[in-house]
Formats: structure tokens, C-alpha cells, sequence
């Protein structure tokens, strides 16, 4: 028998059919390391496979590897061969969201795990880090709220998989760590009255100072439930009349990009908002269908996130809803979002549902669920009683 590896078989789903598995050993160590699939049902074919697998140079040793050389060019952009293989497979990882895993690293995993071996992290260190992490601190007393330490786990749970996959460890110990209770605040909605104050035939004027772009901007996120990014990015020609194309979101370090989840769609859009759309395009006769919808002063780029915020709050305030109950509301412009969603939901089908909003469906079947635009009749019936006194 062969030292550098053994071999056992594991049944398919077809009958008296299997598949040889093969555990190598590390050069180093002796260790076994985790079975790997050859692929093959007969016990010389397997041999063959595994031959060429150690000569092929791909056999990851396990060892007393550092977790802080693990961590070496992860989530950096680029390097970081994780993300690499995530592309190549066709799953969504963004350079923002890499750059927020790699701050998490940084700044709280690799202080507290850089020189422990990789096959030496337990599933009490890991309790214990979770714990730590919402735990006061030393530095001013503040400790992490349960969400953002559950975030900031969830990279360590994915590194360690990778690691596990690759056969540097035996299991992944974070996979037995249940993650902590995180008790989010859901963002405000709005009323009807609220809603048809903000955007009644005075205000434009009253409420909002006459200012035409940040009237339409927060009237296309009221109609349609589009993410802040979403409207920011949108262009001239995403303006099809009846109905908006859904194609870019605005990242603010990296610029125009897929939406979220790659949800590209097109959103049916209600009258007053096909009219106010209209009337903000005229006013720019020499626009290309390329131009940005709501461009700022610095050519290429939307007005800013924080002056958008800016005209929500004091507009939210000028129909006499104070500072005070819009932080106990938690309202905010993605309350929009929430607001359509709340106004859609129980009125029109889930599935169309996401297909507006672009959240993402975890049923396979809305893989294979597809619309027209004229497809949205009932939801625009539904978006105009938004605008509509009762």
C-alpha cells in the first residue's frame, strides 16, 4: 500500500455505483489530510488520479501555518485568489465589499489570531473572539453591536472554509459557532399624509425650495423603492417613458458598477414621475443619453450621497415631522425602500416584488421567473394611490 496516501469510497446517488476518495499525507508532519474526490469508480483509475494530482505540485500541506501568513493578500484586489475563483464560478464579490472584509481582518481578526497555527484554532477561541467583540473595549468603552461582530465573523468563518477546502485543516471550527442575537432596528416608513405632503402640488416649492433634482430624486426612490445608488446612477438614457432601466448603481469610492446582487431590471414608474422626469430632461436640451440624470458640477459624478441626505432630512422636517422623532423613526432616505416595499407587499406577487426591488430570492424558481414591462400593469395602478388622497 502506498504511504503518501490511502484511498476509501463513498456511495453516489446511483445505484452500487461509488466513487474512490483519496487522503493524502503530509510530507512534513505525516498528518492525513482531508479526502479529496478523484472522480474515479475504479481503484487503478483513482491510483492514476492521484499520481498526477502529487505531481502536478497541487498538494497543500498542512503544517503549523500562521493564520497571519494565511491571511496573506486576502481581500486584497487583485491577489487575493479566493475572490479569483469567485469570479471565475460567476458569483458577485465587489471591490467594496473587499475592501470592507479586508478592514475587518486588519483591524480585528489578525490582532487577535495572526500568530496561531491555522490547525490549532478551536471553537472555544473562536466563542470567546465573538464574545470579545461586543465586549467595551479599553479604547473609550465602546464595544461592537451584534450585527457588525456577526459581519466581522463571518470572515473568519469564510477564510477558515477556504482553508478547510483546501485541506489545511480537518474541519472548520466556525461552523460550530452560532452567530449572536442581533437585534436590528428596521428603518421608518412612511404615512399616506407624509408621503403626499413631501410631494403635493405646493411642494416642490415649499417643501423642497424649488430645487427640481432633489425633488425628483427622492420622488423616482418613493415610486419605485430604487436604492440611493440606484438613482444616482441613473443616465438619460435609462429614461424609457413609462418605465426606467435599472442597469448601473454609484459606489462611492469606485464609481458606476453592476447593482447589487447584478439585479439589472426595468421598474415601471407612475405617471407624476414619468411628468417631473420629463420636465427635469428638458431643462438640459443638450443632454446625450449617456449623461448622468443627476449630475453635480464635477462632470461624470452624481450629486453627492451627503447633500441628497441633506434635502431628505430638512424636507422630512418641513412637513413638521421634528429631528428628534426622525431619529426615533429611524428615518432615513432607504426608508423609501421600505416604504414601497410595505405599499407593494400583499397587493402584487412576491416574485414581481423582487423583481422590482432586486432583492435577491433565495428559490431557484425565480431563476426561471421572467417579466415584460407590460407584464407591471397591477403594480402601477398601485404606485399612483401612493400620490392619490384617499
Amino acid at each position: 500500500m502506498n504511504s503518501t496516501f490511502t484511498f476509501y469510497k463513498r456511495h453516489t446517488n446511483k445505484k452500487n455505483v461509488h466513487i474512490y476518495y483519496v487522503r493524502f499525507r503530509d510530507p512534513d508532519t505525516g498528518e492525513r489530510l482531508a479526502g479529496l474526490s478523484t472522480g474515479c469508480t475504479s481503484k487503478g483509475a483513482a491510483q492514476n488520479w492521484a499520481m498526477e494530482y502529487l505531481a502536478s505540485g497541487r498538494l497543500v500541506r498542512k503544517s503549523n501555518m500562521k493564520f497571519g501568513d494565511f491571511a496573506k493578500d486576502w481581500f486584497i484586489w487583485g491577489k487575493c485568489s479566493y475572490i479569483e475563483m469567485k469570479h471565475a464560478k460567476g458569483h458577485g464579490f465587489t471591490h467594496t465589499h473587499a475592501d470592507h472584509c479586508k478592514a475587518n481582518l486588519e483591524r480585528h481578526i489578525l490582532p487577535e489570531f495572526r500568530l496561531t497555527p491555522i490547525n490549532k484554532i478551536t471553537v472555544d477561541q473562536l466563542e470567546q473572539f465573538l464574545i470579545k467583540l461586543i465586549s467595551p473595549t479599553n479604547a473609550g468603552g465602546k464595544s461592537l453591536s451584534p450585527q457588525t461582530a456577526n459581519n466581522i465573523f463571518q470572515v473568519l468563518r469564510t477564510m477558515l472554509g477556504e482553508a478547510h477546502r483546501k485541506g489545511l485543516i480537518d474541519m472548520n471550527p466556525a461552523t460550530h459557532v452560532s452567530p449572536l442575537a442581533a437585534n436590528n432596528r428596521d428603518h421608518g416608513v412612511f404615512t399616506h399624509q407624509e408621503v403626499l405632503s413631501l410631494f403635493s402640488d405646493t411642494a416642490f416649492t415649499q417643501v423642497w425650495g424649488s430645487n427640481i433634482n432633489q425633488f425628483v430624486i427622492n420622488l423616482i426612490a418613493a415610486s419605485t423603492g430604487l436604492r440611493q445608488g440606484e438613482v444616482q446612477a441613473l443616465r438619460v438614457g435609462n429614461f424609457k417613458g413609462t418605465y426606467l432601466v435599472v442597469d448601473r448603481t454609484w459606489d462611492r469610492k469606485y464609481g458606476l458598477k453592476s447593482p447589487k446582487y447584478d439585479s439589472t431590471r426595468c421598474v415601471p414608474i407612475p405617471s407624476m414621475t414619468e411628468a417631473w422626469i420629463e420636465r427635469l430632461i428638458e431643462m438640459t436640451p443638450d443632454h446625450t443619453k449617456d449623461d448622468l440624470l443627476f449630475c453635480s458640477t464635477i462632470p461624470d459624478k452624481p450629486i453627492e450621497h451627503k447633500q441628497i441626505n441633506k434635502y431628505f432630512k430638512r424636507a422630512v422636517e418641513r412637513i413638521g415631522v421634528s429631528s428628534t422623532e426622525i431619529a426615533e423613526r429611524f428615518l432615513s432616505f432607504h426608508s423609501w425602500r421600505h416604504t414601497f416595499n410595505t405599499l407593494m407587499r400583499d397587493k402584487i406577487s412576491d416574485s414581481k416584488l423582487r423583481r422590482l426591488t432586486g432583492h435577491k430570492s433565495e428559490e431557484m424558481t425565480e431563476n426561471y421567473t421572467h417579466f415584460q414591462i407590460e407584464d407591471f400593469q397591477d403594480v402601477l395602478s398601485v404606485q399612483n394611490t401612493l400620490f392619490l388622497a384617499s
